[in-house]
């Protein structure tokens, strides 16, 4: 009895301590936000090698929930067309991965959001039922990464509890035996999602951006205007992408209806769910950032749905030739041109950079702001990390100019004409 007495106090305390990290915390994004935080700071060398990883592990995750799981040997051609199909498709390709405030909020959750499910759909991970240090290290792990994951953004979590839903839901209709984990594990990332949900600070952020006359257009008229936003964006910018799905899907079907046609669909769903998700947010409906966990999931499903494992008739492989083909082509003639506009862009930021540096000591003695010209080079793509994103202005005091201040410790930076 007492030792019982004594676990329920750990507990009573252990949730009190919870309930404060939280509460000091519930400024929604804080798992996104503290990774900006951290990528923020540190050797810049370092911190680009971990973000190089971590898109390393977005790709290698999404690999290992398609092409992985339909062949089970390595597939490297497939690996390459993924990497390729993943750096065209990506939305704000440098905002959401070379820009370290993009990358926290929108690499690294990605990551997060996949190894969750790639963890919680193995067949292989917490197998075991003896109790052992390893077996308690592997759940603690895995429950943490099931409360990161949904606390990591408003869509994108969305979508990926989605995902596990649907996959207990299959559990069950197969009548597969209970694996308490599993259902422990949704709850726990349920948790983490109405953490993130229920924040005030989204409500705060929108109020500061658009005023409280937003809200008082009715939810109605503002989920209709997001709804045309979103298929205005989809028909400009991912028409491809959905008349691949449709065309893949369809080809399954009529070939060999098997799991693979249901996953591939079941992530389809997912990342329609993620971008659509966004009729009922404020912005994001142009298809920027906000599209990136959807773009991710689409892109995973349209590689379950690519035709492994049909008969192997001459038409089939024409369709193959033709889309690696079609991705090479694309990818040659639009790579390279974003990698040199996202070299050139950050050149340009540096230069702006260094000046300022070189002048900050006299600024904060004279307490004058720096004066700086315009960037000697303009982004062109999505690749650039400024690409599309406001510029300084002539006042100082003005929004992104403040934001220099604390960065180099001067009074100010304006843009001189």
């Amino acid at each position: 009895m007492v030792q019982k007495l004594n676990k329920n106090r750990y507990l009573f305390w252990g949730f009190q301590t919870l309930t404060f990290i939280i509460m000091f915390v519930w400024n929604g994004r804080i798992v996104g936000q503290t990774l900006f935080r951290i990528l923020s700071v540190g050797d810049h060398q370092v911190i680009a090698m971990l973000n190089a990883l971590a898109f390393v592990a977005l790709v290698w995750l999404m690999y290992l929930l398609s092409l992985k799981r339909k062949g089970g040997q390595h597939n490297n051609l497939g690996y390459i067309i993924l990497v390729l199909t993943t750096t065209l498709l990506i939305p704000d390709f440098g905002q959401t991965v070379l820009w370290k405030a993009g990358a926290g909020n929108y690499l690294w959750i990605g990551v997060l959001n996949l190894l969750f499910i790639y963890l919680f759909t193995s067949k292989t991970f917490l197998t075991t039922r003896k109790l052992s240090l390893t077996t308690f290290l592997q759940t603690l792990f895995f429950y943490s990464v099931a409360l990161l994951a949904g606390i990591g953004n408003e869509n994108t979590s969305g979508g990926t509890l989605i995902l596990v839903l649907i996959y207990l839901g299959v559990l069950f209709c197969q009548k597969a035996p209970f694996v308490l984990n599993r259902s422990l594990a949704v709850v726990i990332n349920l948790i983490g999602y109405l953490i993130l949900v229920l924040s005030p600070a989204a409500k705060i952020r929108t109020l500061a951006t658009f005023g409280k006359e937003y809200y008082d257009v009715p939810v109605i008229v503002r989920a209709l205007k997001g709804l045309l936003k979103i298929n205005e964006t989809v028909m400009t910018t991912y028409l491809p992408l959905l008349a691949a799905l449709v065309l893949l899907a369809l080809l399954r079907y009529n070939t060999k209806k098997d799991r693979y046609l249901f996953a591939g669909l079941a992530w389809t769903l997912a990342g329609g769910a993620i971008i659509y998700a966004l009729a009922l947010s404020p912005m994001g409906q142009e298809g920027g950032r906000s599209f990136f966990g959807g773009i991710i999931y689409l892109i995973i499903g349209l590689f379950l749905l690519a035709p492994t494992g049909i008969q192997n008739t001459s038409s089939r492989r024409f369709a193959k030739q033709l889309c690696i083909t079609v991705i090479l082509m694309w990818s040659f003639l639009t790579l390279p041109a974003g990698f040199y506009d996202s070299f050139k862009s950050s050149q340009a930021i540096n230069e702006r950079y260094e000046k300022i540096k070189s002048q900050a000591k006299q600024a904060r003695t004279n307490g004058k702001a720096i004066a700086v010209s315009s960037l000697t080079y303009e982004p062109m793509t999505k690749y650039s990390v400024n690409y599309h994103l406001m510029d300084i202005t002539e006042d100082p005091a003005a929004w992104p100019n403040n934001l220099y201040n604390e960065h180099f410790d001067i009074p100010g930076v304006y843009l001189k004409r």
